[in-house]
């Protein structure tokens, strides 16, 4: 057992190198790490997540264009604002909130019922499973991104939790193959989320996430929100499984907090 843990303990640390941009080994030489360990003990921790399957990562954060120049040629993305407060996952069952959980897998449903923007129902009239998870942001509405961060999650500890000053951005439907990220955020505000703002991109790639960016850090767009950068997304949902994760992270996805111009 003593390898396998040391193969899990490798894994965290590749998977740590590689988000903060230093990757020590290239994605086939991770994922056949990840395979062993799978191979190993299919029920380790390290493939649970609290939604029995359905994945609540973390984004990767560095160089930008380095992740753009891995990427084929004239991808198109979305852009969203990167919120501080706490990730929550949202389980619908037959149409009805019966579920939420924190990253760690904590059970959250109470605390997040409380929350006045999120729906107690939705319709689903488009063909999906009896079981919907959507991923989203709880934040302190109009505070600084360190205070809205601290207020959700001491919201989340609370037992008689009010939700006073709190509200849920939603961001994604997991595992949902729409066509496109836009369509899937389409369908979140017809099912009355709040979206919090998104930008396609499908010309000068590169220069428009700059622009974007640039005008993030002056406060001139998703200035409303508590955020500390901004959250590039691959549109293409068949691209998207394509790539699919390395570890816990999306590959499709990169959140980038301060620009770096590679030489």
């Amino acid at each position: 057992m003593q390898d396998l843990d040391q193969l899990i303990q490798e894994i965290h640390r590749l998977d740590k190198a590689y988000r903060s941009g230093n990757p020590e080994v290239t994605d086939k030489q991770f994922d056949a790490l990840w395979n062993t360990v799978k191979n190993l003990d299919p029920n380790n921790d390290i493939f649970k997540s609290p939604m029995g399957g359905n994945k609540l990562p973390s984004l990767n954060n560095y160089s930008f264009e380095k992740w753009f120049n891995s990427l084929e040629p004239n991808t198109d993305f979305v852009v969203q604002p990167k919120i501080d407060g706490c990730a929550v996952a949202l389980v619908y069952k037959y149409n009805q909130l019966v579920g939420a959980y924190t990253r760690k897998g904590k059970d959250v449903l109470d605390a997040m019922k409380t929350i006045s923007n999120i729906p107690q129902s939705i319709s689903n009239t488009f063909g999906f499973d009896n079981e919907i998870v959507i991923r989203g942001e709880l934040y302190g509405k109009g505070l600084a991104p360190s205070t809205s961060q601290r207020l959700a999650a001491g919201h989340l500890r609370k037992r008689c939790p009010t939700g006073e000053g709190l509200q849920f951005c939603a961001f994604q439907i997991i595992d949902a193959n729409l066509g496109t990220e836009f369509k899937a955020l389409d369908q979140l505000m017809q099912w009355k989320f709040e979206v919090c703002g998104h930008i396609a991109i499908t010309e000068n790639h590169l220069q428009s996430v700059k622009i974007i960016f640039n005008s993030w850090e002056d406060s001139r767009i998703f200035s409303k929100y508590p955020t500390d950068g901004i959250v590039v997304k691959i549109n293409d949902h068949n691209y998207q499984i394509e790539l699919d994760h390395n570890g816990t992270a999306p590959r499709w996805a990169i959140a980038v907090k301060e620009w770096w111009d590679d030489d």
